[in-house]
């Protein structure tokens, strides 16, 4: 979670995680649970395992932000 912007507190969090939900913590495991199930469905249909795609995401993060989070950086980011 080096990457996270540190100036969001709990409730941004949540809310920049699933942009439009209803912010009730069991409505949020199933909408998690969701996103998960279709993840898993798109790296099947890629064969790759879905800790491939986690890890290159995390890595894709660090290479972008290797101190941590910061807006400078989002702004001024390479995509």
């Amino acid at each position: 979670m080096r990457t996270l912007n540190p100036e969001l507190n709990k409730k941004d969090i949540l809310i920049n995680s699933v942009m439009g939900y209803n912010l009730g913590k069991d409505h949020l495991i199933k909408e998690s649970g969701d996103i998960a199930w279709y993840l898993a469905k798109a790296a099947t249909a890629l064969d790759v395992p879905l800790d491939t795609i986690l890890q290159r995401n995390l890595d894709k993060l660090h290479k972008r932000y290797p101190d941590g989070f910061s807006i400078n950086a989002f702004i001024n980011r390479q995509k």
